[in-house]
């Protein structure tokens, strides 16, 4: 029962399920996207690359044998590549500097899970990360009543600890990240915080 209850929490949270939630927000909010265009890059990039991982995992002969590692190594990979996709289409064609940081934010996130993991070996919980970065950022700019949703970290951690999939350490770890990396794409485009 509680197992199976974990897995719901953690479905429901997963990263490109809140990207989508996130993306869609931001449609309906002035001055984020220029063209439905733009809106179908962000989806395709940030929810529909990152969740070919699941996908593809049982078709690599070499990620067979430990299915949930497998995934979690195909999902930083296709979530990376999303993520810079979206930031070179942003860059190169004329979105709004909102938009970049959201798309920075997720690439600056992604890249230091990454390295935390390959030169530390720190295991970073992305599903913390793809939770509150995207939250952090509404709050920050859409309503900063959305900062209470942050609350949703609380059921996350129960649940990845209750089937062992992270420690306590490993999603406060997950948490900080996107909020950093916001922090540092706020400084990058000289841009402060602006709740609509």
């Amino acid at each position: 029962m509680k197992n199976g209850l974990s897995k719901i929490i953690r479905i429901i949270t997963l990263p490109p399920v809140i990207a989508l939630a996130a993306l869609l927000t931001l449609w309906f909010v002035k001055g984020f996207f220029n063209t439905s265009w733009e809106l179908i890059v962000g989806i395709v990039c940030l929810t529909v690359l990152p969740s070919l991982a699941y996908a593809v995992q049982p078709l690599v002969k070499s990620l067979r044998r430990n299915k949930r590692e497998g995934q979690r190594k195909l999902a930083v990979i296709f979530s990376v590549a999303g993520y810079l996709i979206c930031n070179l289409v942003a860059w190169f064609t004329p979105s709004t500097d909102k938009l970049k940081i959201f798309y920075l934010t997720y690439l600056l996130s992604a890249t230091a899970i990454f390295l935390y993991g390959k030169c530390f070996g720190i295991k970073c919980s992305g599903h913390a990360s793809g939770l509150c970065g995207p939250i952090a950022f509404l709050g920050c700019f859409v309503n900063v009543w959305i900062l209470f949703a942050e609350i949703l970290i609380i059921p996350l951690i129960w649940a990845s600890t209750n089937i062992k999939r992270h420690s306590i350490a490993e999603m406060a770890l997950g948490a900080l990240v996107p909020v950093v990396s916001m922090a540092l794409s706020f400084i990058v485009f000289g841009v402060l915080p602006h709740v609509a």
